[in-house]
């Protein structure tokens, strides 16, 4: 797939609004006691802009970040597909037909494949994270992001009760920072204008008369 530069911004911004409804969500889930219906609604979108444009930032550094880099970014965006309709999809559908929306929303059955989703979700997210810092593309801070992510949630995984909880949330905060500041730097990209073609000209040019 190729896309043009202002495409690749276009998926930025998408990304970087995806993961900022995603972190307001998050924080509101957490501190105030909204309908599930709504709450859910809006998580579904953001996670849904999450997943149209993270895949520019792929196409951005492919060539850079090796077959390891593939394989994060495939298992990761995958993993989050998964999240993404299974548990949203499944709370508006709850919200909607049951009686009393607060009480406990996702089947046990679900619950199973959502933890499977999560394991593959930090391992996409640490493969994606090293290559990102090696291939120099973005800043090193984004892949410092997700690999922090990996190291909380892998910790909430062996721990029970309301840290878990805590340290689950903390987690999805810390991805989500991640893939903001990948859009951000992604929609904000000015270069691309250039083509590398006539840069390499100009610097031969350049280098000729000196």
């Amino acid at each position: 797939m190729v896309l043009s530069p202002q495409q690749l911004r276009w998926c930025g911004w998408l990304l970087f609004i995806g993961a900022l409804l995603s972190i307001l969500i998050l924080l509101i889930e957490f501190t105030v006691s909204t309908s599930l219906a709504l709450t859910a609604s809006v998580s579904l979108l953001g996670g849904l802009l999450v997943l149209i444009g993270l895949p520019g930032t792929y196409i951005k550094q492919r060539d850079s970040i090796g077959m390891l880099g593939i394989i994060g970014f495939f298992v990761l965006w995958i993993a989050l597909l998964a999240t993404v309709l299974g548990v949203n999809i499944e709370e508006i559908v709850v919200a909607i037909t049951v009686a009393h929306p607060t009480a406990q929303s996702v089947p046990p059955v679900i619950v199973n494949i959502l933890n499977l989703t999560d394991l593959l979700m930090l391992i996409g997210a640490l493969l994606y994270g090293v290559q990102t810092i090696r291939a120099h593309i973005f800043p090193s801070s984004i892949g410092w992001l997700l690999i922090a992510t990996v190291g909380v949630m892998t910790v909430a995984l062996f721990i029970g009760g309301a840290l878990s909880s805590l340290l689950y949330i903390v987690g999805q905060l810390l991805l989500q920072s991640g893939f903001a500041r990948l859009g951000y730097s992604q929609a904000r990209w000015q270069d691309d204008d250039i083509e590398p073609e006539a840069v390499e000209a100009e610097e031969i040019i350049t280098t000729s008369q000196e």
